[in-house]
């Protein structure tokens, strides 16, 4: 797997973690998927709700929903994990 993304440290502890596993819906765009995500990334990373945001890529995933592709793990560091 390839990691990719940017590492961010946080003062708070983490509370919860999310992990997501994903499929870019047509492969022949996994570059405007990227970029997306890494938009989508930044937006969603804040204080008090998101602590780090980490993308993995498996480039021999058949991109199925049994086989993903994507995976990402956030780190959540509000008190109430089920609302971030």
């Amino acid at each position: 797997m390839t990691h990719l993304g940017i590492n961010r440290t946080h003062p708070r502890e983490r509370t919860g973690v999310r992990f997501v596993l994903t499929n870019a819906t047509d492969p022949g765009r996994a570059d405007a998927y990227g970029a997306w995500y890494d938009d989508y990334e930044n937006a969603i990373i804040r204080p008090g709700l998101l602590a780090n945001a980490f993308r993995f890529e498996n480039p021999h995933a058949a991109a199925t929903p049994t086989d993903p592709r994507y995976a990402a793990i956030y780190d959540i560091v509000s008190p109430d994990p089920a609302s971030a």
